[in-house]
């Protein structure tokens, strides 16, 4: 399935005997309209709108934080915020269409994409639950979780992320490693290193500092600094209070909670050559 904009028809039900799930009346935000047995998330203000995840850069423009499932058609488009009320599967067995999933899928966590498509994929994603049953072809029994118990499920555990920067290239350009939807309690930065996936031939060095908050940066001390003239597959480890295996260091680097971790690029490598200077970095974070 991919994002909808009317009610999703496919056999959408509670299957949890007796109590049917923990159902709230959600105020939905101005100018939406919410689609029955979709998936929903709050925009910035707290009301409710169709889900969507956020966008992955220094400053998403798109993207929510994922709520339940509604279980009706609310037409708020000419209302103000709250003129009008959802109710909001927040928990519960449910049965929901996903295209490809099998028996051996039975046990594994599920993920929500977009207000109606699920995926095993966690990145990026929302986390609705687990998957129960495999009933029929395209189709799965789901037990999703609670607001709180998916941030208790998430809690205490080491969230790994890699992506590229160009260490040669424009100081300032950012990029998002933890986002501030997987860190609502607060992170540390457990690890931080990279590894040069092209030759960097420079007389200085090149720096990325991991910050938060978006709009002031506020500035950690976990940075990544790259040597002069380094090597393809040349690797860097982070500086400042990070903990490494077998390496006693209890000042740990603490991301504040709904705070996004990010990757910036402090200062340019003055590379003397042709190469763009891509370097792979991989943070691992631990989450409280």
């Amino acid at each position: 399935m991919t994002a909808v904009t009317a009610d999703n028809t496919n056999d959408i039900q509670a299957k949890q005997l007796g109590d049917a799930g923990y159902i709230v009346d959600a105020p939905v935000g101005d100018a939406i309209t919410i689609y029955k047995n979709t998936f929903v998330g709050l925009d910035a203000t707290g009301y409710l709108e169709s889900y969507a995840p956020y966008a992955q850069a220094a400053t998403p423009g798109t993207g929510n934080r994922f709520w339940g499932m509604a279980l009706a058609n609310v037409d708020n488009s000419a209302g103000a915020d709250g003129a009008k009320t959802c109710p909001v599967l927040m928990s519960g067995i449910i049965q929901y269409p996903f295209s490809g999933v099998a028996q051996l899928d039975v046990g594994k966590p599920i993920y929500v994409t977009d207000n109606a498509t699920l995926s095993l994929t966690a990145h990026n994603n929302a986390y609705l639950g687990t998957i129960l049953a495999v009933p029929a072809t395209g189709t799965c029994v789901v037990d999703t979780l609670s607001p709180s118990d998916r941030l208790g499920a998430t809690a205490g555990r080491i969230v790994h992320k890699t992506l590229n920067i160009d260490m040669c290239g424009t100081v300032n350009t950012a990029m998002v490693l933890l986002h501030e939807t997987e860190n609502h309690h607060g992170a540390y930065v457990y690890s931080l290193r990279g590894v040069n996936t092209e030759v960097i031939t420079a007389t200085t060095p090149g720096v990325a500092t991991v910050v938060h908050t978006r709009g002031t940066d506020t500035t950690t001390t976990a940075i990544i600094t790259t040597v002069d003239n380094s090597a393809e597959q040349d690797v860097t480890q982070g500086t400042g209070g990070i903990m490494e295996i077998a390496v006693d260091n209890v000042a740990l680097i603490l991301i504040p909670a709904d705070k996004a971790a990010i990757l910036k690029l402090t200062t340019a490598a003055a590379e003397g050559g042709a190469e763009t200077g891509q370097f792979l970095v991989h943070a691992a974070f631990l989450l409280l």
